[in-house]
């Protein structure tokens, strides 16, 4: 897994996702209520701990033991 954040593209992507993610808590919220729009953004907020856990859990592990990506025979 390693570090999401290695590049622009990669950091952007990312910001892109929490954008998205905070615009849907708040048309949840604003449609069916503050109560349901709570409990989205939880759920939302959840699903990033478990990815963010288990990026430290392979930082606090031994990642320089990954192996590299095998790149495709150029032909």
């Amino acid at each position: 897994m390693g570090n999401p954040l290695t590049s622009e593209g990669a950091a952007f992507r990312w910001f892109l996702v929490v954008l998205v993610a905070a615009v849907s808590v708040g048309i949840v919220a604003k449609t069916f209520g503050s109560t349901p729009g709570i409990l989205y953004g939880m759920a939302l907020l959840t699903i990033v701990a478990l990815i963010v856990a288990k990026g430290m859990v392979h930082l606090l592990g031994n990642p320089e033991n990954d192996e590299p990506a095998e790149e495709e025979p150029k032909v």
